[in-house]
């Protein structure tokens, strides 16, 4: 049984191994490279193996299954695999532009060739990557407008890459006209315009640059730039006068303070400037009255004072704040007098008096002072001042030494030291200040401090600060800071003392992206009132974050804080409090004219004892140019910040200013206000201003006169929209043809017309450039009509015997009118042809000695009499020169014997023969240039002159200019040319043939 089951095996296995071979494949396909990358527009090559694995050749056939849109670059054919043959193939495709970003699938497929059967087949990927390509091209612009008309180019985006983009559109000098944030398709375009206002107002011709750019994530991928001339439409005349700017207002104040309605009147007149042409002397004052200290918030109490200043002295007098030194006084306001005497080695001495007016405690005070500077870095000064107090009978003296300077180029020091006396206590000051930089590091720090006995400005006062920083790399600043503000100052009553403070705070700063920032910082902080009535006294540790980042027109802020508070005036097991803070603030820029920002924060910081405290703060602000002449800008906050009691806080703001004219205005103001140290009760207050501006006329400066003019065409009719140039000066002719420049300084200029927008046959009907001269205090006029211009055209033409007309050429014509003449030279045919000219009376004249040897023309001047729109083609005939011939007598003997008689003439007789009009003709010329090649007279060597005589000698190419019968014509002429020509010199010609050079005549 066993011997049948072996040999029934061994008879299916053959049979089994002959099925598994048929079901075998005959060939195999495998590509090399799996994945392929690549980007539009670019060729990519697929290589890959195709393996016959029959023991049989066959014929074959390649199949390629390309994605839409892709084409072979290269015919790849398969026809024969012999057996076990293995053949290697590279399919090489180009990607079309519009590809989109994705993976592409590409299939081979190999049939039999005969039978259609498909052998194998095989799948490959192709990844395109993506190209960012946007492109921004101007379709139409106007190249200059009047004012007060509305500026309007259109521009097309593209989008050539191969990815959906949103492109952000950013102008600068103008606005885009619709949304700014464009989404393009790959392979779509779309029209932009954009928009600009124009003032009627402009007094001057304006130039402006407008940019267009595009921008797609931050980075600005193509920009459009061109300029534009705006021109007046009105008459603005210069002022002749040197004037003293002078502001006079009036103003209307109101305020419900306590409840109370209180309104007053104010007026207030000012100058600031110099008053005289030099420069030299400089006047300041200020006028105002009456007083209204009690609407103290708009700070409008009465106020008189002037001041002169020059090169050598400085002079004050009346009321505003006066300074000594930062530890003496800093800054005091009161009636008071300041001389100081300036010498030109740098020393200056001083005396200054002040009487206080808001602070009480002093008396008077007065100071002699002297300094010495050698610039702007290097100085020293020395102070004695004395303060009379008004409760003390003993007056106070100081002393004070103060220096600045730059010991190296990124380093700069500040130092003072006081010593004060009140009776028989005596006390010192201090104060320095550093700012230096050095490789990657910045330090910077400030130190002031005041004995308790010290009778200066500050007293019993400690104030430090100072932070040091490190720029570890382009985009990473790390540093650390720390302040301490415990300050005792004299202050006038109008002000407060601001808390005690002190901080330390640890900080990293990240520079993410371009206007893109994050900082981060651990802050360690205490504040304390220091009213009798305490409102906060607190200590926080905190982590704080900022974060800012600008994107196109928005820009927003955010800043975070989370730590603990200790609030000292609550009881201990109560005091202590989790803090967090989160504030934000964002911003829209609409357009140039209307912006928007609205902010707000939340917090718990357990830092106040108040009947009502706010843990919401929020707002918003408008900015807008409503109309040309209307200006408004709008603050609104819901409520304040306790910690920042100290200083006055504005709930509520408005303002409209309108401007009437260049010199008038008109100014309403509305606050709703929380005055220092309150914390409820705000008060409400209105103004309105009116205001002029006011040039004193002082001397005049400028004697001027004015050009008026008009512009026709050739029916009368005015031309509008006619660029007018005139002492580099434009203007543009309005409906009525008519322009203007006013306050001409007197003297002779040029007038230029641009005739872009005039026919092609058309021109001015005078000369341009016109030459005007203007006249002090007078006005002149100019009418200028456009007519068809004349055109004369013509050739020159050889007139032989047998009627056949030759060509010659290289003759020159010159075009002349009472005004303008025009010289040219005929091309090598003898074709010529004058510029367009204004209908006249003109002659043509031709040069004799540019008409070719052995040549003639009979008639050398024509006379033509232009009329408008006049074509005239001249034909002047050129005839070959006619020469007789004379036989001087040689003793010719006439005889009857041999020839006839007639002797035979020797040939040295015979070369005797010669011209019965043969002279010797010497004239002059100016040679400019020499050269190996030929020149053409076009060249920009001859600088507009072109050439009059063009000579081949010792194979040099020569050129002259001129034809002279004197020598001393030919060298006035030669210094005229050498101006454009370095090397001219005057050359004799004598029966046209150059003689010699005689330049040192």
């Amino acid at each position: 049984m066993y011997r049948r089951f072996a040999v029934i095996c061994f008879l299916i296995l053959p049979l089994s191994l002959a099925v598994c071979a048929q079901n075998q494949t005959h060939v195999s396909i495998r590509f090399i490279k799996e994945n392929l990358a690549t980007v539009p527009n670019e060729v990519v090559n697929i290589p890959l193996f195709v393996k016959n694995h029959n023991a049989d050749g066959m014929p074959v056939v390649l199949e390629i299954d390309n994605p839409d849109g892709w084409r072979l670059i290269t015919k790849v054919e398969l026809n024969n695999l012999k057996p076990q043959e293995q053949k290697f193939l590279v399919i090489s495709t180009r990607i079309p532009t519009t590809s989109a970003v994705g993976k592409y699938k590409l299939k081979v497929r190999v049939k039999n060739a005969e039978t259609g059967e498909e052998l194998a087949d095989a799948l490959t990927s192709i990844q395109v990557n993506e190209v960012e390509n946007i492109t921004l091209q101007l379709i139409d612009s106007p190249e200059n407008i009047r004012a007060g008309e509305i500026f309007r180019a259109h521009y097309l985006l593209s989008n050539l890459g191969n990815s959906e983009k949103t492109v952000f559109i950013e102008t600068t000098n103008c606005d885009v006209d619709g949304e700014a944030n464009v989404q393009l398709k790959p392979g779509e375009t779309a029209r932009i315009s954009v928009v600009k206002n124009t003032s009627e107002e402009l007094a001057a011709t304006q130039k402006e640059f407008i940019t267009v750019r595009a921008i797609l994530a931050g980075d600005i991928k193509d920009r459009v730039f061109h300029p534009l001339f705006i021109f007046p439409v009105k008459s603005h005349k210069k002022d002749l006068f040197f004037r003293y700017p002078v502001e006079a207002s009036v103003s209307y104040l109101s305020s419900n303070q306590n409840n109370n309605y209180e309104s007053a009147y104010q007026i207030e007149v000012s100058g600031n400037g110099f008053i005289d042409t030099g420069s030299k002397h400089h006047l300041e004052f200020l006028l105002r009255g009456p007083n209204n200290a009690n609407l103290s918030y708009l700070g409008l109490y009465d106020q008189y004072y002037v001041g002169y200043s020059n090169k050598s002295l400085e002079l004050t007098i009346g009321e505003q704040s006066y300074e000594f030194t930062p530890l003496t006084e800093s800054s005091r306001y009161g009636f008071g007098v300041e001389n100081k005497v300036i010498l030109k080695n740098g020393l200056s001495a001083g005396f200054v008096y002040v009487k206080p007016r808001f602070y009480e405690s002093i008396e008077n005070e007065m100071a002699v002072y002297s300094k010495y500077e050698k610039d702007e870095y290097n100085k020293v000064a020395i102070y004695a001042v004395q303060k009379k107090h008004t409760d003390i009978d003993d007056p106070a003296y100081l002393f004070s030494l103060s220096t600045s300077f730059r010991p190296f180029e990124r380093t700069t020091m500040e130092l003072e030291a006081s010593r004060g006396f009140l009776g028989d206590v005596a006390d010192n000051a201090y104060r320095a200040n550093l700012n230096t930089q050095f490789s990657i590091f910045n330090f910077g720090g400030s130190y002031n401090y005041a004995g308790k006995n010290y009778p200066g400005y500050y007293t019993n006062s400690t104030f430090y600060s100072a932070s040091f920083s490190a720029q570890l790399l382009p985009k990473i600043n790390v540093g650390v800071y720390a302040r301490q503000d415990f300050s005792n100052a004299q202050l006038d009553t109008f002000f407060v003392t601001a808390p005690y403070s002190r901080s330390m705070q640890y900080f990293l700063n990240y520079n993410i992206a371009s206007q893109m920032y994050l900082k981060i910082y651990w802050r360690e902080s205490e504040r304390k009132d220091r009213l009798s009535a305490e409102k906060f006294h607190y200590e926080t540790r905190s982590l704080n974050s900022q974060f800012s980042h600008k994107i196109k027109r928005f820009s927003c802020s955010l800043q975070g804080a989370y730590g603990k508070t200790t609030n000292f005036l609550l009881a201990d097991f109560t005091n202590k409090q989790n803090t967090y803070r989160v504030s934000t603030n964002l911003g829209y820029q609409f357009n140039t004219k209307h912006s928007v920002r609205a902010f707000g924060t939340y917090s718990n910081l357990n830092s106040f004892v108040t009947g009502e405290q706010r843990d919401v703060t929020a707002g918003m602000s408008v900015n807008s140019q409503i109309f040309k002449k209307l200006k408004a800008s709008v603050y609104l906050q819901n409520a304040y910040n306790i910690d920042d009691y100290y200083r006055n806080r504005n709930l509520m703001q408005a303002q409209f200013d309108y401007s009437i004219t260049k010199n008038h205005n008109l100014i309403l103001r509305a606050y709703n206000t929380l005055f220092k140290t309150e914390t409820e009760n705000s008060e409400f207050f209105i103004s309105a201003t009116y205001k002029q501006k006011i040039g004193v006329p002082l001397k005049q400066i400028v004697k001027a006169g004015d050009v008026l003019g008009r512009i026709t065409n050739a029916s009368g009719e005015p031309m509008e929209g006619i660029i007018v140039s005139f002492f580099n000066k434009s203007a543009i002719t309005g409906q009525n043809g008519e322009f203007q420049f006013r306050s001409v300084t007197p003297g002779v200029y040029l007038l230029n017309i641009d005739r872009s927008k005039f026919a092609i046959d058309e021109m001015p009907g005078v000369s341009v450039p016109l030459q005007v001269e203007v006249v002090a205090n007078e006005e002149v006029n100019i009418n200028i009509g456009i007519t068809k211009g004349a055109k004369l055209t013509g050739k020159f033409a050889i007139k032989e015997r047998n009627s056949e007309m030759l060509q010659v050429g290289n003759i020159i014509l010159e075009l002349k009118s009472e005004f303008k003449s025009y010289r040219i030279t005929a091309n090598s045919q003898g074709e010529f042809s004058f510029p367009l000219v204004i209908p006249a009376a003109w002659t043509l004249k031709i040069y004799p000695n540019s008409v070719p040897k052995g040549f003639e023309i009979e008639k050398m001047l024509y006379q033509f009499d232009f009329k408008p729109g006049d074509q005239i083609d001249l034909q002047i005939d050129v005839s070959a020169r006619k020469r007789n011939v004379i036989f001087k007598s040689q003793n010719i003997s006439l005889s009857t014997k041999g020839s006839g008689g007639l002797k035979t003439l020797s040939l040295s007789n015979a070369s005797k023969i010669e011209p019965a009009d043969k002279e010797d003709e010497i004239f002059y010329s100016i040679q400019i240039g020499s050269f190996k090649k030929r020149v053409d007279a076009s060249s920009h060597f001859f600088k507009g002159h072109g050439f009059d005589i063009e000579k081949q000698i010792n194979n040099l190419y020569k050129y002259f200019i001129g034809r002279y019968s004197s020598l001393q014509e030919a060298i006035i002429e030669n210094d005229k040319l050498k101006k454009q020509f370095r090397g001219a010199f005057v050359v004799k010609f004598k029966n046209d043939m150059s003689v010699n050079g005689i330049d040192k005549q």
